[in-house]
């Protein structure tokens, strides 16, 4: 059969899922984890496709189920009023992120055309996982069991931003939705967790925490610029532009605003505007390489063979330079 990117997509999860649904009790769902988690060896696709579903079945438990996985999990998971601790709840955070690092099914997912689709799944798995300790946290700090129970908003948020500077987005994402829960209003937690989920790929979930920060803050200059980072990742060049519109109000001197702009217009064909801003990007930064590139495709396009020769060779000299 084919594969696709959905955790219950193969064939192998196919068959441990009927396996599951015969079952009485959680057995095969810590099975298929442990399998992975104390694997001293090269995880083998089919136990890393067993335990993704697995993970599954565990986010489901914690309400943080997929709106792909097939009926019987929502079935067997209520039938057994089935509910994991958070310590399940770690180790299928662990056992994800090792398949998704270095396993045999990354390895053939990477062959495929939907590579990046497949990671992207991972991604929402091990983010709804997550999630699903956030009610943990709130009751830990409440009852005053967690040994971090006595933080306040900023600390969390600080820990964040570590989480942030190793690369651990998806870990830095739990700790911003820490501190927003804390305090709703805690507008640079929206803005950190939009800038981790940008990081991810997850435009959609960028641009609510970005329209949540902008609401409580319409002069955050910042929230403007990574808002148009993520309408422009996902292709809506309309408002990206609008976005770097506003922040060049704000900021008339930002250089890649101009810069990101001008990639915007470039993308609705409208060349001459995205002249003027590689040349604004220019004037605020006479350093800003590839603001020379691009204004040298755009005078190409146009016909004007001179200027972008010129253009291209400043390129080239600047980006000799950087090396």
């Amino acid at each position: 059969m084919d594969w696709d990117v959905r955790s219950f997509g193969n064939e192998q999860a196919q068959e441990w899922l009927k396996e599951l649904s015969s079952s009485l009790t959680g057995d095969l769902v810590t099975e298929a984890l442990e399998t992975v988690d104390q694997s001293d060896i090269f995880v083998d696709s089919q136990d890393a496709e067993r335990a993704v579903a697995a993970c599954e079945v565990v986010a489901a438990s914690r309400q943080k189920a997929s709106v792909n996985n097939p009926v019987e999990v929502g079935l067997w998971v209520k039938a057994q009023k089935y509910t994991v601790s958070a310590e399940v709840v770690a180790l299928a955070i662990r056992v994800i992120e090792r398949i998704y690092k270095s396993s045999e099914l990354r390895d053939l997912w990477d062959g495929t055309d939907a590579a990046k689709d497949w990671r992207n799944s991972i991604n929402d798995l091990c983010l709804r996982l997550e999630q699903s300790l956030s009610g943990d946290e709130a009751i830990d700090e409440k009852a005053g069991s967690d040994a971090g129970a006595d933080q306040d908003v900023d600390s969390i948020f600080n820990d964040a931003i570590e989480l942030v500077r190793t690369g651990n987005h998806r870990g830095a994402i739990s700790k911003f939705s820490h501190a927003i829960n804390l305090n709703p209003e805690y507008v640079v937690g929206y803005i950190g967790r939009g800038t981790s989920f940008l990081a991810l790929g997850k435009f959609e979930e960028a641009v609510q925490d970005l329209n949540n920060a902008i609401d409580r803050d319409p002069e955050l200059a910042e929230a403007y610029y990574l808002r148009a980072q993520a309408y422009f990742q996902s292709q809506h060049f309309g408002r990206a532009i609008a976005d770097l519109s506003i922040l060049i109000n704000m900021q008339p001197e930002r250089s890649e605003a101009y810069l990101v702009r001008g990639l915007a217009n470039v993308s609705i064909g409208r060349n001459e505007k995205a002249i003027e801003d590689f040349s604004n990007a220019i004037n605020h930064d006479a350093a800003c390489v590839n603001a020379y590139l691009q204004r040298s495709r755009c005078y190409e396009k146009a016909g004007r063979f001179d200027l972008a020769g010129k253009d291209r060779k400043q390129y080239e000299r600047l980006a000799t330079e950087k090396v």
